[in-house]
């Protein structure tokens, strides 16, 4: 931990602990966007209903193991961790770019 700070560091960025609930992916855009983990129930909605908006885009991500609308229900529901497709819904909803270390 101590090398990815200095790491961070280096471009005047900083590491911030966010509860681990199931919802930190969610907390951590809360807080970029925000200045608090507070409204992670609104960035999971956001999330999720641009992701419903957009389902032509969105439904070819979805494992074969569950349709697209039981995707957006089951990630409608607190604690259940995000991925890569509701940090793509959060940039392109929000229009920002996110790196992820």
């Amino acid at each position: 931990m101590r090398t990815f700070k200095e790491q961070a560091a280096k471009y005047g960025l900083t590491i911030k602990e966010i509860s681990g609930d199931g919802n930190c992916m969610f907390r951590a855009i809360s807080d970029l966007m925000f200045g608090t983990e507070g409204r992670h129930r609104e960035v999971r909605q956001i999330a999720c209903d641009y992701i419903e908006e957009n389902k032509d885009y969105f439904q070819f991500f979805i494992e074969d193991d569950e349709t697209f609308e039981e995707y957006v229900e089951d990630m409608r529901k607190d604690h259940i961790w995000g991925d890569q497709l509701e940090l793509t819904a959060l940039c392109q909803a929000y229009r920002f770019n996110l790196v992820v270390h």
